[in-house]
């Protein structure tokens, strides 16, 4: 039984009331108009007629407030059927992303804080039909476009409750947004064929949407050799970010050292498995898979696929060279990728987590160089054995890293060079099917 079906009715307590309160406004707002901030109740949980409830709003950046933005009497009627409107007005902010915070107040006491974060852009409410009317006039270079079109189109999805970001910096996606609009008008596309760390995006039909992608090219590719690509899947809670800067960005590094394509998807969604089944033990509230249908699923392993397709031909890689790895979530995709698409892999090694399908058909890796790992402490390591063990009772000779200090998070880092230097030591191969 929820806490909002504990409280219905219930006579009026000041902490209830304030957990019963979030925000719902619009994730990124020109400040030359008012922003339209709307508080909602989570369940119904009115004050007593004669409370006075006020509202604080302010404005943080780094722990720090920076607009203050009134003090607003708080209706005590039902906020769950007709949350409360209140507009504010940005005045002279910068743009940036900052913390929204409201200091709920009964007789003149604090009695909670909401929070939610909200980014002010100069410009945002025309930057989009500038954009959009400039790109009608040049042909081709859906890539590009796509990636000129992210920002805009991830607020919108962002307001509309159908996607979730961990963070992402609005005024500077509109400034390279218009960068490499002006790079296209001038007749260059700078994302095509580029090197370095390249934030990218592309419009994944199966969906309708635009997604985002991590990709390093090492610096020493002459656009004519075909080097290896190595694809890793980041865990729960986390995107394709997080591949690319963990442990200081420990995997580019590596990648230009040895000279691989480091590609990191975010798999349609944060907390979509890849197309892996979502493991009993995870599949209870609380748990960030839990509840991931199957068409969430189906779309996750879509993209990675997509990627894995667009970028071998955009930088003419190595075919018995793309290499499969991930870290925890990622993991369990790397086992169901493997499984489902042996003819892709060179090889494979997941980190911090095993197969999650009881039925896993072990004997289609049969001839694939595999290295599972997992660190000394952590808490998914029996998963991890219990994998290798099947795995070897159906005859496959997979190469199991136990990594010594390492937990659910540092493993995977500690193991990287150890796993980049498995990977180069193998090409795909014609395999035994069974």
């Amino acid at each position: 039984m929820g806490a909002g079906h504990l409280l219905q009715g219930c006579d009026w307590a000041s902490d209830a009331f304030a957990a019963s309160l979030s925000f719902d406004l619009e994730p990124v707002v020109d400040p030359a108009r008012p922003l339209l901030v709307r508080v909602r109740g989570a369940w119904s949980q009115p004050a007593p007629a004669g409370a006075t409830i006020h509202l604080r709003l302010a404005a943080f950046a780094d722990g720090k407030p920076i607009g203050e933005f009134g003090r607003h009497v708080l209706s005590n009627g039902d906020l769950v059927a007709r949350p409360q409107r209140i507009l504010v007005a940005p005045g002279a902010i910068a743009s940036g992303t900052y913390r929204l915070e409201g200091t709920i107040e009964s007789n003149g006491q604090a009695i909670g804080v909401i929070r939610a974060p909200v980014s002010f852009v100069a410009g945002w409410d025309g930057r989009q039909a500038e954009i959009e009317g400039a790109l009608a006039r040049i042909a081709g270079h859906d890539n590009a476009k796509a990636t000129i079109r992210y920002p805009f189109s991830l607020a919108r999805e962002l307001f509309e409750g159908t996607r979730e970001v961990r963070s992402f910096d609005f005024a500077a996606g509109v400034a390279r947004s218009r960068s490499i609009l002006a790079a296209l008008e001038a007749g260059s596309d700078p994302l095509v064929r580029a090197k370095g760390d390249i934030r990218r995006a592309y419009h994944m039909p199966e969906a309708d949407t635009i997604v985002t992608f991590r990709l390093f090219v090492p610096s020493t590719w002459d656009g004519r050799k075909k080097l290896p690509l190595m694809i890793f899947l980041h865990g729960a809670n986390l995107d394709d970010d997080d591949s690319m800067e963990r442990a200081d960005g420990l995997l580019p590094r590596l990648a230009e050292e040895r000279g691989v394509i480091l590609l990191a998807p975010l798999g349609y969604r944060m907390n979509s498995m890849y197309g892996a089944p979502v493991p009993t033990r995870f599949a209870t509230a609380g748990s960030p898979i839990a509840g991931i249908d199957a068409k969430r699923r189906e779309l996750s392993e879509r993209d990675v696929l997509n990627l894995a397709d667009m970028i071998a031909r955009e930088y003419g890689v190595d075919p018995d060279r793309i290499y499969l790895s991930g870290n925890s979530m990622g993991a369990m995709g790397t086992w169901h990728l493997a499984q489902k698409y042996p003819e892709r892999w060179a090889a494979i090694a997941p980190a911090a987590a095993g197969a999650t399908d009881d039925h896993y058909d072990f004997a289609r890796l049969r001839g694939m160089p595999i290295m599972p790992v997992a660190g000394e402490h952590d808490f998914l390591r029996p998963m991890v054995e219990d994998t290798v063990a099947r795995a070897r009772a159906a005859g496959l000779k997979p190469q199991y890293l136990m990594v010594p200090g390492g937990d659910h998070g540092t493993g995977v880092e500690m193991a990287m060079p150890k796993i980049f230097d498995f990977f180069l030591k193998h090409k795909r191969a014609r395999r035994i099917r069974p």
